[in-house]
């Protein structure tokens, strides 16, 4: 499914529905788009535009499978805090100079259960919503490559 947004055009899932089967989750738009329930999509996620900017309410709404984040300038922001257990599913791909908010804090502020790798030269910024406590982002796999 490829969502394709235009600025003050923003998109949310919500509700009981959501995004299944073997496709994948193509975000090209340049408008918001809000991820609210729970997806499982298992082709994975992919944010292609420069000015993108995802809001993930549900560690559940990138479905399963890879989350590449492909143009520079592009933004995902993370809401919720994780724990051991919950947090982005599949692998994170950075292949090319993106940034991840995150709203969540203390010990889990924000958690990658799958790897998390990118290409060489290639920037992820990690920004904390508050800088008034101690934040940790928790990587979990086990061939994350940074």
């Amino acid at each position: 499914m490829t969502i394709d947004t235009t600025p003050g055009f923003d998109y949310s899932f919500s509700g009981s529905g959501s995004i299944a089967g073997p496709g994948s989750l193509i975000y090209q738009g340049a408008g918001l788009l809000t991820l609210n329930n729970a997806n499982t999509h298992n082709g994975g996620t992919v944010i292609s535009n420069s000015s993108a900017y995802l809001v993930l309410n549900n560690y559940n709404g990138l479905g399963v499978g890879p989350v590449t984040l492909a143009k520079a300038g592009g933004t995902m922001e993370i809401v919720p805090a994780g724990s051991a257990t919950v947090g982005i599913k599949g692998d994170v791909v950075v292949q090319d100079d993106f940034t991840i908010r995150y709203d969540g804090v203390g010990a889990f502020a924000t958690v990658f259960l799958g790897n998390l790798s990118g290409a060489p030269g290639k920037t992820l910024t990690m920004e904390p919503a508050s800088l008034t406590t101690t934040n940790r982002i928790r990587v979990y796999g086990t061939d994350t490559t940074c």
